[in-house]
């Protein structure tokens, strides 16, 4: 059985190429007396800090060709900083190797992870040691030096990081400006809210219907409502120009309030089947929504079920199942005194 080698190449943004990563290994790897028949390439476009051991998929794949082929006996990485950036990760895949008995071998320093007797080099031992100390204090130094920038850009009213909030947009210096079509809907929404008194479930309906938010769900789309009209930035400060006026907000916020102050009806759960149905596409359960009265998948992406159109079939499914096991019972106990 021939010997099989992996090569590991990863990249965490998308200006750097794996191409170039691969190639320059692949010369070590023919070098080593390897053919493309005995060589299995895993590339992948993913963060070695923000991900988790078990959520990486170049290191998963990796463990999975080790586990299911016994003829794969080393793994070639351009440097270590491809396995992972934390210390206990980098760690958790040397032993796993070690225990293995699977080479490791790094170009950039260049390291062997075993000596010829399969133990841990001495070589291996000090680089991991110090790469991981590096490491970790490099990318602390990093986050830190991207929080103070984050700051600074949010002293000076520019954008510092994430989605900007729904109604705006950053020009070219990172300063928010109106977004031209977000910035109208929530202009829509608080007039039609205020002053045409539209609840919040009709403006969700009629902009569904619209086919504004073709993505979002209708329950996702209602509370992302509530939410907009919550927001106080919308009437415009340092940072944000102004969408609406004070007024209207004030108005919003005397409406929502309103509402929330309505005696709410004391009564137990009365979604009987949360959790026991499921979105046929997602497979993932439903759960009840309390305010459009339904069953709706949970990431809100799913289909909507109303609660008075399902609940019946299952109750009248259930009576009919309850009736079958009563009859079965009666006729088992008949034949029992029979016999």
């Amino acid at each position: 059985m021939e010997n099989k080698a992996i090569i590991l190449s990863r990249v965490s943004s998308n200006h750097q190429t794996l191409e170039q990563q691969t190639e320059t290994v692949l010369k070590e790897v023919k070098k080593d007396g390897y053919t493309d028949d005995n060589i299995i390439i895993i590339e992948d476009k993913e963060s070695a800090i923000k991900l988790s051991e078990e959520e990486r998929n170049g290191l998963n794949k990796m463990k999975e060709y080790i586990n299911n082929d016994p003829s794969i006996n080393v793994v070639y990485l351009y440097e270590l900083s491809r396995l992972s950036r934390r210390q206990t990760m980098l760690f958790n895949i040397r032993d796993y190797l070690i225990e293995r008995k699977i080479q490791l071998i790094c170009l950039q320093p260049y390291m062997k992870l075993l000596d010829e007797d399969g133990k841990m080099s001495t070589t291996a031992a000090i680089i991991f040691a110090l790469y991981s100390t590096l490491s970790e204090t490099e990318m602390t130094v990093k986050k830190e030096r991207m929080l103070r920038g984050r700051r600074y850009n949010r002293a000076l009213g520019k954008h510092s990081g994430g989605r900007p909030p729904f109604g705006y947009t950053t020009d070219k210096d990172k300063f928010y400006i109106l977004h031209p079509q977000n910035a109208e809907i929530i202009k829509r929404i608080f007039s039609e809210y205020v002053n045409d008194r539209k609840s919040m479930w009709v403006i969700t309906k009629e902009l569904k219907e619209e086919g504004l938010f073709p993505k979002t769900s209708p329950h996702s789309l209602f509370h992302c409502i509530d939410y907009w009209l919550s927001r106080e930035i919308y009437i415009g400060n340092e940072m944000y120009p102004q969408i609406i006026s004070k007024t209207m907000f004030e108005k919003a916020q005397k409406e929502r309030n309103a509402h929330k102050r309505c005696p709410k009806k004391s009564h137990k759960n009365i979604f009987l089947l949360k959790g026991l149905v499921f979105d046929e596409n997602s497979g993932l359960p439903m759960f009840g929504e309390r305010g459009v009265e339904s069953y709706s998948e949970t990431k809100g992406y799913g289909c909507c079920i109303k609660r008075l159109y399902l609940d019946p079939i299952v109750w009248d499914f259930a009576k009919m199942m309850y009736q079958k096991y009563i009859m079965n019972k009666s006729l088992y106990r008949l034949n029992s005194k029979r016999s």
